[in-house]
């Protein structure tokens, strides 16, 4: 469960640096941001395809890489490289040659992945059709249909999807019904396995409420649930593995039983009261800073960090991404240098005020990023200041999304959530780090226009 936690916390914000990390396979790079954005049937993009927006359709073909964040997300088209997707809803009907990665509420897999699936979505239960996507009419035809009905079921996997690799899942509800081509492992709250379904190697459960057993599995089965329910088409190739608070009727012939231990339910209320004055006291001390800053400490700096994400928001991540990358490097270099010439005091304490630095940027990035989005909900998108009231609400819902970061929940609800957090932490310190790059050395008198 640590592995499917550490997993959760980590998808949403990895899509946005891991084409950093393999410089070999860096393609040209096109970014767009739009409210509706759509590549069309018969565009070829010859470049990776960094998008964002409210509604995002590929009906075309991406030689590279896709990063697509926004509200719903289509993909009917073809991705020859890897697909990284973030949004509340999320289908996908055509092929992704390479990895795909989603996270998000509700995603359809309908499609064709060549390698793994990496998953991560939130959800509600209840034994949805995984026909029903057969029912979609395509995306030309519908406009932007954002098949919320569709997508409210958590993660599924259709009886024609098809993944070649192996999936890993952190979600509170999921059905698989298609084919997988090696193993599955799965964190999550409730799950169905449909009689359609076909996994290649193995099958790992680490499940909360309820787990469904049907298809078949052509290697070892191990499932840990409160209530489990082993169908009677159910076929497992290997050994079976189960464990409940009490023995299962129709369990495999020769499964292997193990009692799970009832563990008493904590007294989380110290915590949680714990987590809401902590949560207080930041939210406060965030609206202090932002009335500070919005008329005296630093107010240049920020506006203009801030009309640059406005401005161009796929640049300011860019660059937000380039630094957080050079971070290990200039911590190493710099002192190194100072050591060389002046000595190790010296170059201790240039580390200091470097990792000082840098702390104080992510400690007080939600200004910028808060400003941003406070001006974007005001409408202003010029070089207008916003208002205050737009600013401290911008302020305010960046500090406290933040904050679900160290929201005291256990399980796979817990992982979520907190991965959520972590992301807008990221990509609050990306935006606002790469927004001040684009007006370092423009001056705050310049800034401030």
């Amino acid at each position: 469960m640590k592995k499917i936690g550490l997993f959760v916390g980590l998808c949403l914000s990895a899509f946005l640096c891991l084409w950093t990390a393999f410089p070999g396979s860096i393609h040209a790079a096109e970014f767009q941001a739009a409210e509706n954005f759509v590549l069309g049937a018969q565009e070829v993009l010859d470049e990776d395809l960094f998008v964002v927006g409210e509604q995002i359709v590929i009906e075309g073909t991406i030689e590279g890489d896709l990063f697509a964040a926004g509200a719903t997300i289509r993909v009917d088209g073809e991705i020859r490289g890897t697909a990284y997707l973030a949004g509340q809803n999320i289908l996908v009907t055509g092929k992704v040659q390479d990895d795909l990665f989603v996270a998000g509420y509700g995603a359809i897999i309908a499609g064709e992945v060549g390698e793994d699936l990496r998953a991560a979505t939130g959800g509600e239960y209840g034994g949805m059709d995984p026909n029903m996507i057969q029912g979609l009419s395509p995306i030309a035809d519908s406009g932007f249909d954002p098949y919320l009905p569709l997508t409210n079921k958590g993660l599924v996997l259709t009886a024609d999807s098809v993944v070649r690799g192996d999936i890993l899942i952190a979600a509170a509800s999921t059905t698989l019904a298609g084919e997988v081509g090696r193993d599955v492992e799965a964190g999550v709250d409730q799950l169905i396995l449909e009689e359609t379904a076909r996994l290649g190697q193995n099958l790992v459960i680490d499940g909360g409420s309820l787990v469904e057993l049907n298809g078949t599995v052509m290697g070892d089965l191990t499932v840990t649930g409160a209530d489990i329910a082993f169908g009677s088409s159910l076929n497992v190739g290997g050994m079976t593995t189960y464990s409940s608070p009490a023995p299962m009727s129709g369990a495999p012939a020769g499964a292997t039983f193990e009692m799970q231990e009832q563990a008493a339910a904590p007294d989380t209320g110290p915590t949680w009261r714990l987590w809401a004055w902590r949560t207080a006291t930041i939210l406060l001390g965030s609206a202090l800073l932002a009335f500070l800053t919005s008329r005296w400490l630093g107010r240049g700096c920020i506006e203009a960090s801030s009309r640059a994400i406005r401005q161009r928001m796929s640049i300011s991540l860019v660059w937000g991404i380039v630094s957080l990358m050079a971070v290990p490097l200039l911590l190493g270099l710099i002192p190194g240098i100072a050591w060389f010439f002046f000595g190790i005091p010296i170059a201790m304490m240039v580390f200091a005020v470097l990792a000082t630095s840098w702390v104080l940027i992510w400690v007080f990035s939600p200004l910028v990023s808060g400003h941003s989005i406070g001006a974007m909900l005001s409408g202003n998108m010029s070089d207008e200041t916003p208002d205050l009231t737009f600013i401290l609400f911008g302020v305010l819902l960046v500090a406290l999304l933040g904050r679900l970061s160290t929201m005291p929940l256990d399980g796979v609800l817990g992982g979520i959530v907190g991965g959520l957090g972590w992301f807008v932490i990221m990509l609050s310190y990306l935006l606002a780090v790469g927004g001040w790059v684009q007006t370092w050395g423009r001056g705050d008198e310049q800034a401030a226009r």
